[in-house]
């Protein structure tokens, strides 16, 4: 199981990707964040496989995480 975080500013994007992922039997969504230090909290406590980031977010860009 391939776990993932995804993280975007835009909620309709981050709603798109989480149900894109679900339907994958190999990928397990552990978190999703609307900022960029909820992603970095979210990848500090579920140590995902893959963070799926957006890179301009208003709190810090995505390079930034």
């Amino acid at each position: 199981m391939i776990r993932l975080i995804l993280a975007d500013d835009h909620r309709i994007i981050l709603e798109g990707l989480e149900q894109l992922f679900r339907r994958e039997k190999d990928f397990e969504v552990v978190a999703t964040a609307t900022t960029g230090e909820k992603a970095l909290e979210a990848v500090r406590k579920h140590r995902p496989d893959i963070l799926v980031l957006d890179i301009r977010m208003p709190d810090g860009d995505g390079l930034w995480v």
